[in-house]
């Protein structure tokens, strides 16, 4: 990585977590840890003069775990301020929540954000290949615990982990993915972590559907588990403010390209795409640009 800018980035978003208020303060090997960095690398990140010790592997890491796109400016728009809120909830007062919407709009850039600048949260990314085996692995690894030996053992050392910790919260991203036995593995890890650790589970809006649709067959669990959840959040579609918003803090703001994107952009992702490929084309896209890359 030979963008010094992006190291420097790379730098303010490390000092901004540390520098957190004490309620979600991370230390700095916490913050090593949960960027799969040594504590060596991650004070050599932190000296300029060390950066040539650092590798090309450790400095692309470092920007995935930001989520860093040097040419795009993240808004905490609605959906990211409600995010933000029912994750602080459900760790404040160790409670189960679930928040479902369409894919893109911004369930998982705000999930992330906490996640890393929050200590003790801890994300994880779920997968349609996952068996419960596997589920508990995942949840093991990113809790820094052995991620070896049977289900019973994988569990016992993650309750014992989570229950030791002050207000830790689990985050299981795109769980509309996992299969029935992994629900009851969640529903399973709140109920030996009562009163110690919050729970957010996130998908989309198929995430409610089948859980409510498999309440109302009788499917052996999903009572238990929907009786668990303390609230629902439903994200929804970005306004036209939140999309000149977005588009002017990213250099867009004639009135014409923001119409278009209105019309055209309903969802943050769809959003991101486009204004990122026109800016990688032109410092000041406009709207035949706009027009172009979506295809009209």
């Amino acid at each position: 990585m030979k963008n010094e800018g992006t190291k420097l980035q790379i730098n303010n978003e490390i000092n901004k977590v540390l520098s957190e208020n004490e309620e979600t303060k991370v230390s700095q090997n916490q913050l090593a840890e949960k960027m799969g960095i040594s504590p060596a690398q991650f004070i050599n990140i932190r000296t300029p003069k060390k950066w040539h010790l650092v590798s090309e592997k450790m400095w692309q890491r470092a920007a995935v775990f930001f989520s860093m796109q040097t040419d795009w400016k993240i808004l905490e728009v609605k959906n990211y301020q409600k995010v933000m809120f029912a994750s602080s909830e459900a760790k404040k007062h160790s409670r189960f929540i679930a928040i479902a919407g369409r894919s893109g709009y911004g369930k998982t850039t705000a999930l992330k954000a906490y996640a890393r600048n929050t200590k003790n949260v801890f994300y994880v990314l779920s997968k349609d290949i996952m068996s419960r085996k596997g589920f508990f692995r995942a949840v093991a690894k990113v809790l820094g615990v052995e991620v070896h030996g049977n289900i019973e053992m994988l569990l016992e050392n993650i309750i014992t982990k989570l229950n030791s910790l002050e207000s830790p919260l689990l985050i299981i991203d795109d769980a509309g993915k996992l299969n029935d036995g992994n629900y009851r593995n969640i529903q399973l890890l709140y109920d030996e972590t009562e009163k110690k650790a919050g729970i957010v589970i996130a998908g989309t809006l198929h995430l409610k559907e089948y859980i409510n649709k498999m309440v109302f067959k009788g499917k052996y669990g999903f009572d238990e588990l929907s009786r668990r959840v303390n609230k629902w959040v439903t994200l929804e579609e970005p306004t036209k403010k939140e999309i000149e918003a977005v588009a002017t803090n990213n250099g867009i703001s004639d009135n014409d390209s923001i119409n278009f994107l209105y019309n055209t952009c309903k969802n943050y992702g769809t959003l991101n795409s486009v204004i990122v490929i026109a800016k990688s084309e032109s410092e000041t896209p406009d709207l035949d640009l706009l027009m172009k890359i979506k295809g009209n």
